[in-house]
This record gives C-alpha cells, sequence and structure tokens, in this order.
C-alpha cells in the first residue's frame, strides 16, 4: 500500500505544468498549403477544424479536430468523414527567423476493401512530416 501512495505523489510532481505551455491558438498552415486551426483549453486539450489540400477531399471542408497539448509538444487526429481515412499528427512548437512553427510527424490511415485486405493492408498507412507555420489573425476556417 505505501508504494501505491508513494507513486500516486511522484506522479502528481512530475505532471506537465499546463500553465507554462506555450500558445498554439491560432491558424497555422503546411508547405501543401492545408491549414489547421487549433483552439487549446486550459487543460490542455486541442480542438478545431482542418483543411486539406491533399488528396481527394474538398479543399473548402472543415473537417474536426481532436488532440492534446503538454508544454511545447502537441498531438492532434482528424477524422476524414465520408472518405475512410484518419491522419494523425505529432510534433513541437518552435521558433525561427521567420516566426513560430510546428514541426509535425503524421500517420494517415485509409481503408482498404475486404478483398484487397489480404495482399494490399500495408498500403492503408502512409506517413511523412509536415511543418505548420503560424498565419495571421485575419484568415479563418469556417464551417457551414
Amino acid at each position: 500500500m505505501r508504494r501505491f501512495v508513494l507513486g500516486a505523489s511522484l506522479l502528481a510532481v512530475s505532471a506537465p505544468d499546463l500553465a507554462h505551455a506555450h500558445d498554439l491558438n491560432g491558424l497555422w498552415v503546411n508547405e501543401a498549403g492545408s491549414a489547421v486551426e487549433l483552439n487549446v483549453s486550459e487543460g490542455g486539450t486541442v480542438s478545431g477544424h482542418y483543411r486539406t489540400e491533399l488528396g481527394k477531399p474538398d479543399a473548402d471542408a472543415p473537417f474536426t479536430l481532436i488532440g492534446w497539448v503538454q508544454g511545447d509538444v502537441i498531438a492532434f487526429t482528424v477524422s476524414f468523414t465520408g472518405y475512410d481515412s484518419i491522419t494523425s499528427w505529432s510534433g513541437q512548437l518552435s521558433e525561427d527567423e521567420d516566426g513560430d512553427f510546428i514541426r509535425t510527424l503524421w500517420h494517415h490511415t485509409r481503408d482498404i476493401v475486404e478483398e484487397d485486405e489480404a495482399d494490399h493492408l500495408w498500403r492503408s498507412i502512409t506517413a511523412g512530416a509536415a511543418t505548420f507555420r503560424r498565419v495571421g489573425a485575419d484568415v479563418e476556417i469556417t464551417q457551414d
């Protein structure tokens, strides 16, 4: 019983200090022109929308995202509803001479029809990298 109490107190000490988290709120655009609007709660959860310039989805269609922030690291996921695919990004906020950016790695998965799964299941998963840069407050993603 004492080990459990000690373990719980250690967890409380090592919990992330969200009060010192960097501001990730706002609109970010990557090198492909895809845009993410991030809204970070005080508790570190992320909500927002993603608009893609890649693949089959309508470039003007905003897709809901969910995620988490701890300090200057972030992870978020977008379900491309109606397109049978999901993408998740994880990365870290940094800054250079051009301003704030979030460098990420992503994994994208799409549905493979049942009859093709035995031979082509690995084609359902792709991965890559993207860098998102903060853009001005005068641009926003709207949801109809």
